[in-house]
C-alpha cells in the first residue's frame, strides 16, 4: 500500500519548498501476506495445497484465514501460518468453483502490533 501527498516546507529564512504526489508507504505495508488466487487441490502434486506465504522480514503476531463458498457457508479457518488448506471440508472435496477467503493477522512495527485484514477471491480448480 502506497499513498501519495503534497508536501510544503518552509526552510530558514521564510523559504519555501514545495513537492507534489510524494510516495509514502507505511511499516506494515512491507509485510503484506501474499495468498495464491487460486489452487487445483486434484492429488497431482502441483498447486494441491493452499497455503499463505510471508515476506522474510514480516513479525506476525497473531493470524486467522477463513474461506468461505459463494453462499457465505465457512470452508475452512486457520489460526497457524504453518496449517495450509487441502481443500476439503467436513472430509470430502469441495468444488471447483469461487471462494471468498478473509484473513486478519497483526504485524509487528516498532513496538506496537498493527492489525490488517485482507480479503478477496480465489479459485478452486480441478
Amino acid at each position: 500500500m502506497s499513498i501519495s501527498f503534497f508536501l510544503s516546507l518552509m526552510l530558514a529564512g521564510g523559504l519555501f519548498c514545495n513537492h507534489s504526489n510524494v510516495p509514502y508507504s507505511p511499516p506494515e505495508a512491507a509485510c503484506q501476506l501474499y495468498l495464491p488466487n487460486a489452487f487445483s487441490p486434484n492429488g497431482d502434486g502441483k498447486n494441491d495445497l493452499l497455503k499463505v506465504n510471508v515476506g522474510s522480514t514480516c513479525v506476525i503476531n497473531a493470524f486467522n484465514l477463513r474461506v468461505y463458498d459463494r453462499w457465505g457457508n465457512q470452508v475452512f479457518e486457520s489460526q497457524s501460518l504453518e496449517t495450509a488448506w487441502d481443500g476439503k471440508h467436513k472430509g470430502e472435496w469441495v468444488k471447483a468453483d469461487l471462494y471468498l477467503y478473509h484473513l486478519q493477522y497483526s504485524v509487528e512495527v516498532d513496538t506496537s502490533a498493527v492489525p490488517i485484514t485482507q480479503t478477496g477471491e480465489l479459485y478452486v480448480v480441478k
